[in-house]
């Protein structure tokens, strides 16, 4: 029974993968020259030449990311009325037609995806690793992404993303009842997810609590901003372990969005919008990452007016069909109620110090850790004030290129936290007016006038001659409290300064 039931999912999967038939040549002729171009730029490269074909790489991009037009086609009864009655019509249950179109557009766009972006890694790699006879040298010349390792992150990466695409487009064509709709809502929401966990921690823990240290590999979780993962911080399996499990979360996505294709018929298609809470968050997503990718540039009014006019725009664009001045009225208090929060939670970050960000320190023990402050304040001698403690910490020497290695006393936890505690108070010693708030996010340029100048000092706490970076903090300090701090840590006796 399940094997029959199988077999019928899989006869209409083809015979809708053969209604696109034009759609798959096309698709197969980028991917397809995109792969050769990038395996005769890997079989052919030199030592001094780079095994990247650009143009190679860009066709395969293109390809893997045109999943909202092969959904669009896929799912065409979600959108077509006429389409609707025909495909609703057919024996079948309501999860085997699902389970088609799914399957169809694993036919049509993700298997020749994986082939030709496959094929084309594989053959970069073997060029990379088997035949190379300057390998001593190539290592030392040969740029990191034509590494193998960077071979098989990019390749990884590259499927994670395309399949995070389509599960997006999918979610889309389900939530929504119009072809340009399922378009750019796909568009709008990939990108607001990928920049949105990113930028809005940048402004809470770097700007705010000055915490820089490289983010959790969870903010790369199911997001296009895979791709810019730091690997110089992280092992390939690592990456390649996220990697999957960002496409098992892209296809648990797709399957899941079968409880709510399940509640589409015939009279919703044509309709701009079927889920009001799609939209509702794909709007608050994609405000979330405009404000905070804009929150510090100077003149902020007009950035915010321009996101209400695009806010506004949409809603009518969407909605045009049932347009009414209380409407407006009412999408323009929504914008004004999103906007007031964002502000309200950047302000509570701000006064509660990015959530007690300013104050972090990691919980494991601290012995024989070494810890860092560099305080340049000493602006018209070009001069860097510097403090350090622990068996091997290091500091930066002005005018040089080179660190300086000075072999201290071993530390214990409790001095590097009573060291890190006090550049902590004076970081956290700022105005908490919501004034001293706005003049927070919107200075550029300092002025340089005697000691009350304002100038970046950076704390960094690290384990072992490898530099394994543990803490990295960068605030703003006037030059009476950069005084006052190393006046302090000075009396503490557990820091050389210099």
């Amino acid at each position: 029974m399940a094997m029959s039931r199988w077999r019928r999912i899989n006869r209409f999967a083809l015979g809708e993968a053969r209604t696109h038939a034009r759609l798959f040549v096309v698709l197969n002729i980028t991917l397809g020259t995109g792969c050769l171009l990038q395996m005769f730029q890997g079989l052919t490269s030199g030592l001094y030449r780079s095994n990247i074909s650009f143009i190679g790489l860009g066709l395969l991009l293109a390809g893997g990311m045109v999943g909202p037009t092969v959904v669009i086609g896929v799912f065409r009864e979600l959108h077509n009325r006429q389409q609707s009655d025909v495909v609703y019509s057919l024996p079948m249950s309501t999860s085997e037609r699902y389970l088609s179109r799914l399957l169809a557009l694993a036919y049509l766009h993700i298997l020749p995806v994986l082939a030709w972006s496959g094929l084309a890694a594989i053959t970069t790699f073997i060029r990379t690793s088997f035949f190379n006879e300057y390998e001593h040298i190539r290592r030392y010349i040969v740029i990191d992404w034509a590494s193998t390792d960077a071979i098989v992150r990019t390749w990884t990466g590259f499927l994670a993303c395309v399949l995070f695409f389509d599960a997006i487009a999918v979610v889309s064509a389900v939530c929504c009842g119009r072809r340009a709709e399922i378009r750019y809502f796909t568009y709008l929401i990939a990108a607001s997810f990928s920049l949105a966990p990113l930028l809005l921690r940048m402004q809470l823990m770097e700007r705010i609590g000055g915490q820089v240290t490289k983010p959790s590999s969870l903010f790369y979780s199911w997001t296009l901003s895979l791709i810019a993962w730091d690997r110089a911080d992280s092992k390939t399996w690592q990456f390649v372990l996220l990697a999957v499990l960002n496409c098992l979360i892209s296809v648990g996505v797709m399957l899941l969005m079968y409880f709510m294709y399940r509640r589409r018929d015939a009279s919703t298609a044509g309709k701009p919008v079927v889920s009001r809470a799609f939209f509702e968050i794909a709007l608050v997503a994609g405000l979330l990452a405009y404000y905070t990718l804009l929150i510090s540039e100077p003149g902020l009014i007009p950035y915010i007016l321009i996101g209400g006019v695009v806010y506004l725009v949409i809603h009518i664009v969407t909605f045009r069909g049932n347009l009414s001045v209380p409407k407006v009225l009412l999408w323009t208090v929504k914008l004004a109620a999103t906007t007031a929060a964002f502000v309200l939670l950047l302000w509570i970050a701000y006064v509660t110090d990015g959530f007690g960000a300013v104050r972090y320190l990691p919980m494991k023990n601290l012995d024989n850790t070494n810890i860092f402050i560099d305080a340049s304040y000493d602006f018209y001698d070009g001069q860097n004030t510097v403090a350090f403690a622990g068996p091997d910490a290091y500091y930066w020497e002005y005018h040089r290129t080179d660190w300086v290695s000075f072999h201290a006393q071993p530390t214990n936890d409790r001095q590097i936290r009573a060291t890190a505690e006090v550049f902590q108070k004076y970081a956290a010693q700022r105005d908490k007016s919501f004034s001293g708030f706005l003049k927070f996010f919107q200075k550029h340029e300092e002025t340089y006038r005697g000691w009350n100048r304002i100038v970046m000092c950076t704390m960094e706490i690290w384990e072992g001659e490898d530099h394994n970076l543990l803490v990295r903090q960068e605030v703003s300090l006037t030059g009476q409290q950069i005084r006052e701090m190393m006046s302090e840590l000075k009396k503490m006796g557990i820091v050389q300064i210099r």
